[in-house]
């Protein structure tokens, strides 16, 4: 008989499986950045050498396109934020998945290597009026194209 799942084991499930995700989609880029045969073929993501610094944008999309192919995320929960300001002239992004924002680079301004949560203050307050849903087949063709390659060497390599 299957167990009855409460929207707080449910919620638990998914802050488990994004944190899961974050991790190896991180480990992943970490291994890029040192592996210069793969570099060259990226048209998009080039500050991949400089992970995680500046690179919190292209991440974030990485991380969103991996949760929507690899696990299957509604495509109507994801979105990047974008534009948090930091300081007057640092800005900085990441991924949100329904009530989950999830960080892969705020190491980069003293956070943690990868946060995936639901009630950070700090997120939540820069996070404000700058949602945006992530919609691939708006995206040109070359950041797709970067984002595939990225998706097989995250799934496919050792």
């Amino acid at each position: 008989m299957p167990k009855n799942y409460d929207k707080s084991d449910l919620k638990l499930h998914m802050r488990s499986t994004l944190q899961e995700a974050a991790i190896l989609v991180r480990s992943k880029l970490e291994k890029a950045k040192y592996d210069v045969d793969f570099q060259s073929g990226l048209k998009w993501f080039t500050m991949v050498e400089y992970f995680p610094s500046g690179c919190c944008k292209q991440t974030s999309f990485v991380f969103l396109y991996y949760v929507m192919k690899h696990l299957k995320i509604d495509p109507k929960l994801l979105f990047f934020v974008a534009n948090a300001e930091i300081t007057p002239d640092r800005s900085h992004a990441w991924a949100k998945v329904g009530d989950f924002h999830v960080d892969l680079t705020g190491d980069q301004f003293g956070g943690g290597e990868v946060i995936v949560s639901d009630s950070d203050p700090w997120l939540n307050r820069h996070s404000r009026g700058c949602e945006y849903p992530f919609h691939v087949e708006e995206l040109s063709e070359r950041v797709r194209a970067t984002l595939e390659r990225l998706f097989h060497y995250i799934c496919d390599c050792a």
